[in-house]
């Protein structure tokens, strides 16, 4: 078992060889400063739709990348840089959900079987890039600490619709002192493709986005908030494989188990040009 440090300290090739292995299945502690995304597998012929759809709800379903049509080892350059090298969408990421009809039908350690040559995989930037920031900065996360995965919640915020794909924003949460909102929204905004700015803070406002218990995540695990913490809310990759279950199609469909993501081999400087 690997401490937090040891975690923090993989390279990607490492962590994602690991995974393979299933050896590894605690993702917020990653490969500290390396991009991590969510993913969507799904036939071609739906693919026009989705890209639109996350174009026009580009806070919860920032679309960093994509792999080439039927090939999961092949996942396409971003502004020349290399994202993925001796990789596999399909076999990397510690969980994967499997739905049909709209109903999670399995979870699996890979799905190199089920990945057809007419489907295209969706890479979802995630809040776990910007974790290891946080952690520099003085603000380490509660769940990564404890080895648990980070919270997460419906909300009645609706999406722009794009052809089948609709639904309502999902958010992760983090406490944070109240007085230190500010400072870690600096942080955090610089982060655009990995959800950035918090959306939302406070008991108030967790109520008015339909947050109703927040000892009762919808994904993930609950974590406690002390006294002079209160919950902050960032957009989350989740959102589009939610979307996914809410189109109901007709065919298999694929996602990451929320809170495992697939980590990337580019670097957040090099990315984001910090």
């Amino acid at each position: 078992m690997l401490t937090i440090d040891q975690m923090r300290e993989l390279s990607p090739a490492e962590a994602r060889l690991l995974i393979r292995e299933g050896k590894l299945d605690q993702m917020g502690s990653v490969a500290d400063g390396y991009m991590q995304v969510n993913m969507v597998c799904l036939p071609e012929k739906y693919a026009d739709d989705f890209r639109e759809f996350c174009r026009r709800n580009p806070v919860p379903c920032p679309l960093v990348s994509e792999t080439a049509v039927g090939d999961p080892t092949v996942v396409l350059d971003v502004q020349k840089h290399k994202l993925l090298e001796n990789g596999n969408v399909a076999t990397d990421i510690p969980k994967y959900c499997v739905y049909h009809g709209g109903d999670l039908v399995s979870v699996e350690k890979n799905i190199v079987e089920q990945w057809k040559e007419n489907y295209v995989g969706f890479l979802i930037g995630c809040s776990f890039s910007f974790e290891g920031a946080l952690h520099k900065a003085g603000f380490p996360s509660r769940y990564r600490i404890k080895g648990t995965v980070v919270s997460m919640y419906k909300t009645n915020i609706k999406l722009c619709p794009s052809g089948v794909f609709k639904g309502y924003y999902v958010v992760s949460m983090r406490p944070i002192k109240a007085d230190k909102i500010e400072e870690v929204r600096k942080i955090t905004s610089k982060y655009g493709q990995c959800h950035g700015s918090p959306i939302a803070w406070g008991y108030e406002e967790a109520l008015e986005i339909g947050i109703k218990d927040i000892a009762k995540p919808d994904y993930g695990d609950p974590i406690e908030i002390l006294e002079d913490e209160i919950p902050v809310f960032w957009g989350c990759g989740v959102t589009p494989q939610y979307a996914l279950v809410e189109a109901n199609l007709p065919e298999e469909v694929y996602s990451h188990h929320p809170g495992f993501p697939l980590v990337l081999d580019i670097h957040e400087n090099d990315f984001f040009g910090l």
